[in-house]
């Protein structure tokens, strides 16, 4: 009757192990890529959906936009008071962020490819407003107090080149999200 295992065999079941982990790894990397850049546009969803009900809510065109090629998005007022009074936008529920790291935002291919940088007094209220007036903005979606938008789309890409194509219906301001496709346009 035996007690323990022989070095021999202890090597032998390490081995087999190694050898699964390096044939798991990969697509367990594959999953984990899929798995962020989906979880960050569902969350881009939500607050392009918020946008909409702000509004709705203070009766203010919104607009979103996001920067092409970078990982940046906001929403504030479009009728903003430009008469040279600073107002604290924050009460209106403006705001800014970023998409997870190695997603990036890229303009769809039947969208217009136009790009602007925005007054520091259109950011007031938003995080590092000073940062963010020094950035190229995409031309802005607009959500209109009657809860319609501005027909657009634009895609959220990964390292790996797979991407999703975020859409925005101009009546209802529905958003709608395609399947993760793989490979570059």
């Amino acid at each position: 009757m035996r007690g323990g295992f022989t070095l021999l065999e202890m090597l032998l079941v390490l081995s087999v192990l190694l050898v699964l982990a390096a044939i798991i790894y990969p697509s367990l990397q594959g999953a984990y890529a899929n798995t962020r850049i989906q979880h960050s546009v569902e969350e881009l969803r939500i607050k392009l959906a918020g946008t909409r009900f702000r509004a709705i809510d203070s009766g203010l065109v919104f607009q979103f936009r996001y920067e092409p090629g970078g990982r940046q998005y906001l929403a504030i007022p479009y009728e903003y008071d430009s008469s040279g009074e600073e107002q604290d936008l924050s009460v209106l529920g403006v705001f800014n962020g970023e998409l997870s790291e190695e997603t990036t935002f890229r303009v769809a291919d039947d969208e217009p490819v136009g790009a602007e940088k925005l007054a520091a007094g259109q950011l007031i209220g938003l995080d590092d407003a000073t940062s963010l007036s020094k950035l190229t903005w995409s031309p802005p979606i607009l959500f209109f107090p009657d809860g319609a938008s501005d027909a657009a789309a634009f895609e959220v890409t990964d390292a790996q080149g797979q991407f999703i194509r975020v859409s925005i219906r101009d009546l209802t301001a529905a958003v709608s999200l395609s399947r993760l496709e793989r490979g570059t346009r």
